[in-house]
């Protein structure tokens, strides 16, 4: 549904949904005392036009039909498999020697039922040199099957190893970079619009899976195939009778079990992914959140939800049980019938003295191999049902990561234009931000046609109420957020540095968490290190770690720790010309607060912090400050915008604005 209306909305953005020069009324936005914002002067070189307009044009509600078949997801994700380079060219070459390795197998399975034949014959006849030379035959076939064995099984392993690297790195390099030419942050936009779940489980799991399966199946089908064609020419000259009986009872056999079992046996294996995958979710959040957890005692409310949770996977368990030990019942039943039919239509002709007692071993041995050979979808359907959810899952994850939802349905133009040394810093025009769109729920304007520019040397802080677009503003300016129109100019992208409320800590040493995303740079001194960690107090640190210690720092450093970690960072990089900070200092405590935002004005020359702490006002020039209108039509529109100076702002509102 989400894929049929981004189509839709991507064709209603080109009849004129989402046009970045269309014409705009602006509304000047009255202060505290009823004057207009012309009227106060000039904000200190930052211009502002504030719009509040009416509603927002919605979307389309208009569905295409998208929905791919099985056939063509499983086509999809086979060819998506090879579009590594080169391996296309490795997989031929190893399929070639495994294709030899089968037909060498073939003829030796083949050449054995004779060998077999003759030496049942004489073991019957009571002839000892005919058993004696039968049995050396055998030993010699046995030598030449090993290593075509030891073969087969290498090469195989090898194959799904190949493939599953092979199809592992493409996924993971859409997922984490735009090589899919989409979003230049596919993970953080997957998160934002699509329902995908569990992304690293696909790439894991479903990868190796879906790898697994295709390589032995294909082997399978192979052997399958040169050992039917070996074995038909026995039974057609043998026994053409039970050549035929055999193909039909097979095909009804098969038409059975793919019509009757595996829709039941795919519709439960999607269920249980879904619900072992949302299980693991649950343990997950305990993992990390287990302070908050244990501080309300709240192990046993997590042991109800996760209870209740199991019960369910149990009970969908135990339903896929009863089909799946249907199935297998089934398969050994039609299997087990057909074991008289090779004596009731070949032993009468012993009897009447018109075969030889071997020929009945060789028909035998025919009829199994065959009927095995046949019989390999019936057998695998369970695999097939499994493998079928895997595919659907890739093909999901890898459409949403190359699909134009990443990249088609965003107006806002954000671009570099600004020299390190220009003298604006920031300049946004006629800006509309929108929430993200995904599935369920309806897009947000957020902000409609703000514009401002920010001059180098100055500093924004941008407040307002608890969920009224502060940091998604900020998002827009990092470049994160890109659903709305207008454009926004800025410094180049080495010369922006972001200062989150929850910094990113990874398992690695102290020096590479400070380096980070730089953690292989080897230009910088660990002297400069050790002191940017001195200067934002944690030279504690040095007392009891080396900068080569790896440790688990997101356990082990509380949040304000981290948020000046995040300082430390930014105090390592060079020629900052603009920095945003989103509450970067919101687990800090006052003093260590302070100190941070001077070492921020030494260290950049301007920069934009979202936070709620009315003492922020002293560490800026300006606010822009995001305050609610009236709702539209029922709903609640875009917030106004109102900028002052910082002082000014303190003398109109004081502590009022601060507290809505």
């Amino acid at each position: 549904l989400k894929s049929r209306w981004l189509a839709s909305d991507m064709a209603w953005r080109r009849r004129g949904g989402c046009n970045e020069g269309r014409s705009m009324t602006a509304h000047p936005v009255p202060d505290t005392l009823g004057r207009p914002r012309e009227e106060r002067g000039d904000a200190g070189n930052l211009e502002l036009a504030a719009l509040v307009p009416g509603a927002a044009p919605t979307g389309p509600t208009g569905l295409a039909p998208s929905e791919l078949s099985r056939r063509q997801a499983v086509r999809a994700v086979a060819s998506s498999i090879f579009q590594e380079e080169g391996a296309w060219k490795r997989t031929k070459r190893f399929s070639a020697v495994l294709l030899a390795v089968k037909l060498l197998q073939g003829l030796v399975f083949v050449f054995y039922s004779q060998v077999h034949k003759n030496f049942s014959t004489a073991l019957e006849q009571r002839n000892i040199s005919g058993f004696y030379r039968g049995l050396w035959v055998i030993f010699l076939l046995v030598l030449v099957a090993l290593p075509t064995i030891a073969a087969d099984e290498f090469l195989t392993l090898f194959l799904q190893r190949m493939l599953r690297i092979d199809l592992t790195m493409r996924l993971s390099r859409l997922y984490l970079s735009s090589a899919g030419g989409g979003s230049a942050f596919p993970f953080y936009r997957l998160q934002l619009t699509s329902d995908i779940d569990s992304p690293d489980q696909r790439i894991c799991d479903d990868a190796r899976d879906v790898c697994e399966f295709l390589v032995k199946t294909a082997r399978d089908l192979l052997e399958s195939v040169v050992l039917a064609i070996g074995f038909s020419a026995v039974l057609c000259m043998q026994a053409p009778t039970i050549f035929f009986f055999l193909i039909a009872y097979v095909v009804a056999g098969t038409l059975v079990v793919a019509l009757g079992f595996g829709p039941r046996l795919a519709f439960f294996q999607n269920q249980l992914v879904q619900q072992e995958a949302g299980l693991r979710c649950q343990l997950v959040r305990v993992s990390e959140s287990a302070e908050s957890i244990a501080f309300f005692k709240g192990g046993e409310s997590e042991w109800r939800r996760l209870r209740k949770a199991f019960t369910v996977l149990f009970e969908m368990v135990q339903r896929s049980v009863y089909v799946s030990a249907g199935l297998s019942a089934f398969n050994k039943c039609y299997g087990i019938a057909v074991l008289a039919v090779v004596p009731m239509l070949v032993g009468p002709r012993y009897l009447r003295g018109e075969v030889e007692f071997g020929m009945i071993t060789q028909v035998n041995m025919a009829f199994q191999v065959l009927q095995n050979a046949l019989m390999l979808i019936m057998n695998k359907t369970s695999l097939i049902a499994k493998f079928l959810v895997s595919v659907r899952r890739l093909h999901e994850l890898e459409a949403a990561l190359l699909s134009g939802e990443h990249a088609g349905d965003s107006c806002i133009a954000s671009v570099a234009d600004f020299a390190p040394e220009g003298p604006v810093a920031l300049r946004i025009h006629g800006l509309t931000l929108r929430t993200p769109p995904k599935t369920g729920s309806l897009q947000q304007t957020l902000v409609a046609g703000l514009s401002l520019q920010l001059q180098g040397g100055q500093s924004l802080l941008i407040a307002g109420a608890s969920g009224i677009g502060k940091s998604s503003l900020l998002r827009a300016v990092a470049g994160l957020w890109s659903d709305g129109g207008g454009r926004i100019e800025k410094q180049p992208a080495k010369a922006v540095f972001f200062l989150p409320q929850r910094p990113y800590m990874f398992q690695g040493s102290l020096r590479e968490q400070l380096l980070y995303p730089q953690v292989a740079c080897r230009t910088i001194e660990d002297s400069l290190i050790e002191e940017a960690l001195r200067q934002v107090n944690l030279g504690h640190l040095l007392q009891h770690h080396s900068l080569a210690d790896s440790k688990e720092w997101a356990s082990m450093l509380s949040p304000g720790e981290q948020q000046r970690i995040s300082f430390a960072r930014a105090l390592l990089q060079r020629d900052l010309q603009l920095t945003l900070v989103d509450e970067g200092t919101s687990a800090c405590d006052p003093r260590n607060e302070a100190h941070l935002y001077e070492l921020l004005k030494g260290l950049s020359r301007s920069y934009i912090s979202v936070g709620h702490r009315q003492v922020l006002l002293y560490h800026h020039s300006h606010v822009l400050w995001l305050h609610r209108t009236a709702p539209v039509v029922g709903r609640q529109g875009p917030a106004a915008c109102e900028l002052l100076l910082a002082t000014e702002f303190e003398r109109l509102h004081g502590s009022t604005a601060w507290a809505q």
